[in-house]
């Protein structure tokens, strides 16, 4: 059966032994995909799609407005630290098996489960920003319900709990984000171009979602969609609500969007000259990044002499 053939695949990217069921056989084609006549990383790929479909063998649901995604811990943990925190650390999280989000974008959220199983995600207009709303972005944390375990002891100083991975689990962890990883920038190189219909609001969502839970391939993916689309669709409402989207949702140490919107203005500094721009974005800090851009390219200089003698 395909399950059986998914399973054993998967079990290669699992920190624990899997154990396959007795007297089930593997179809011919997931068979030589085992035995490596077919590329390793499409047999991989293609299994996981094949998870994601058909939700077999989860062992964790991720909550997220009406939607609710049966995932499989072998597979997310490995890629975000949020995940991997709820499931291995003293939370409720780790012992229902269920995880809630709340506060997140829905649609950006179906998203980011779907980049977990085909590192991509597909494109959606979703609705715009109001341009006249004004947010103030925050440090994202992470955030889960305390429930310590009895077993489990948590170091109030750091916050660190006993409920860790071992340092073997670590290194496995590690072994496979790489190849994941891998995977991702490959899959990247071929779908990064930018889409006919602009979907900036959504790649600013679901980069904002990939640095609030630490998946870092998806927040590198998510970032090189916006940057492709932002240089086509720059004349486009979307781009003009997605700089909001990027302002509101990023903190100013972590330039990566930032700095795309800003090279894009840049380049095209007639958008300044449209009243609902400036309406837009006056109370935004572009405007400061606009007017501070030549400063932070030019090479750090000596300070200049004062101009009166203190003496």
């Amino acid at each position: 059966m395909e399950r059986v053939g998914t399973y054993l695949i998967l079990a290669r990217l699992s920190l624990s032994k899997v154990r396959v069921p007795a007297g089930d056989y593997l179809s011919p084609h997931l068979g030589m995909a085992l035995l490596g006549t077919q590329e390793p990383g499409n047999a991989l790929l293609r299994c996981l799609k094949e998870l994601f479909d058909e939700s077999a063998y989860s062992d964790l649901t991720i909550v997220c407005g009406d939607d609710c995604y049966k995932v499989h811990k072998a597979i997310v943990c490995p890629r975000s630290e949020f995940f991997a925190s709820a499931c291995n650390g003293p939370f409720q999280e780790g012992d229902s098996g269920v995880i809630h989000l709340p506060e997140d974008d829905p649609l950006a959220m179906k998203m980011v489960i779907h980049y977990f199983y085909h590192l991509d995600y597909p494109t959606a207009t979703i609705p715009a920003i109001d341009a006249s709303e004004t947010v103030i972005p925050q440090p994202f944390t992470f955030r889960c319900a305390y429930q310590p375990n009895e077993s489990a002891q948590v170091d109030p100083a750091t916050g660190s709990s006993s409920a860790t991975l071992s340092k073997k689990d670590k290194k496995k962890m590690k072994e496979k984000e790489r190849e994941l990883r891998r995977l991702a920038q490959q899959h990247s190189q071929r779908s990064g171009s930018a889409s006919a219909t602009p979907n900036l609001c959504l790649h600013a969502k679901v980069y904002a979602l990939g640095e609030k839970y630490g998946i870092g391939d998806l927040k590198e993916f998510a970032l090189h969609k916006f940057r492709a689309e932002a240089q086509h669709h720059w004349q486009s409402d979307d781009f003009l609500h997605a700089i909001r989207e990027v302002y509101m949702s990023t903190i100013d140490e972590n330039r990566a969007l930032r700095d795309v919107v800003v090279e894009v203005v840049n380049a095209h500094p007639e958008l300044l000259d449209q009243p609902r721009w400036q309406d837009s974005i006056k109370d935004l800090s572009l405007c400061f990044d606009l007017l501070m851009r030549p400063r932070r390219r030019r090479p750090v200089s000596q300070p200049a002499p004062a101009l009166l003698d203190e003496t």
